[in-house]
């Protein structure tokens, strides 16, 4: 089955980029370097809210 053109545009993508694999770092390198892959747009959101609950000592961010 052929790939999907956006998932092979991602992989050559992120292949361009010449990144170790994840498994071949330290935790810390492999975090460092998946803030520099790209990554797909989410999804539009239609709103955001700034609420509070009430909480023991006052309201609480949610």
């Amino acid at each position: 089955m052929p790939l999907d053109p956006q998932v092979k545009q991602v992989m050559e993508s992120v292949a361009a980029l010449g990144l170790p694999a994840a498994h071949t770092v330290s935790p810390e390198e492999a975090r460092a370097n998946a803030k520099i892959r790209p990554r797909a747009p989410g999804p539009e959101v239609a709103k955001v809210e700034d609420r509070t609950i009430p909480g023991p000592d006052g309201g609480l961010p949610v």
